[in-house]
């Protein structure tokens, strides 16, 4: 019993004597008891709210492929997520791990069971070749509270990107990079980032306040978000 429960990666205790039974059938038994369970699952707690989850995954797909069309793959990638950036180093994501994939393409995947960035890389059937995925939030739906990860519907959030936009509206007062990185929870090199891209299309204007480096918008932002 303790052998099984070593093979299995339980730490501590015991594994259920249900799961060993199971696997004692073989796998297949295993495997068709796993399916059903996986059933029910998605019966119970999935399955009758399905149609609205995929509607609001294709709508997302739809408003991304729209931007894309509109303003270039760049947009696209600077509004999925506040951790992933897009310079001229290609895609970079703010993650644990530290890694380069030397991948041919690269899959953007909404999600709508989760508020956070995830990453998956599966190898091709047959190939040595790696098909990296972003797994990031969709759009919210119609009426849903889009949560602090989401931009703002209006022209400055499609034009900006969501994390663009809401710093630059965070900045009617002035304010240091250190500090944005705090009020947004967002590595200072993030903020650092963006803020670059804001002070070069000149929608910000920075002064020194003794070691400080602060921010503010210029009226031609302020222009731009009244737009919305």
């Amino acid at each position: 019993m303790l052998a099984g429960d070593a093979a299995l990666g339980i730490a501590g205790g015991r594994a259920p004597r249900a799961l060993l039974r199971a696997l004692d059938r073989g796998e297949a038994e295993f495997a068709e008891l796993v399916a059903a369970e996986l059933h029910q699952l998605w019966q119970a707690a999935v399955g009758p709210r399905w149609p609205a989850l995929r509607a609001r995954i294709d709508a997302d797909i739809a408003r991304r492929a729209q931007l894309s069309a509109r303003q270039g793959l760049a947009s696209v990638l600077a509004g999925l997520h506040p951790r992933v950036l897009y310079d001229e180093e290609g895609v970079r994501l703010l993650v644990d791990a530290r890694a380069k994939l030397p991948a041919k393409a690269l899959y953007l995947t909404p999600t709508v069971f989760s508020s956070e960035l995830h990453i998956s890389v599966d190898p091709l059937p047959g190939a040595r070749q790696l098909r990296p995925m972003i797994l990031y939030p969709a759009f919210p739906g119609p009426g849903a509270d889009p949560g602090p990860e989401s931009g703002p519907a209006s022209p400055a959030g499609d034009l900006l990107g969501a994390t663009r936009a809401r710093l630059l509206a965070d900045l009617d007062v002035p304010r240091s990079t250190t500090e944005l990185a705090e009020r947004h929870r967002l590595a200072a090199s993030t903020v650092s980032y963006h803020l670059g891209v804001l002070h070069r299309a000149g929608l910000l204007v920075r002064t020194r306040s003794g070691h400080r480096a602060l921010y503010q918008q210029t009226p031609r932002a302020e222009a731009l978000r009244q737009e919305g």
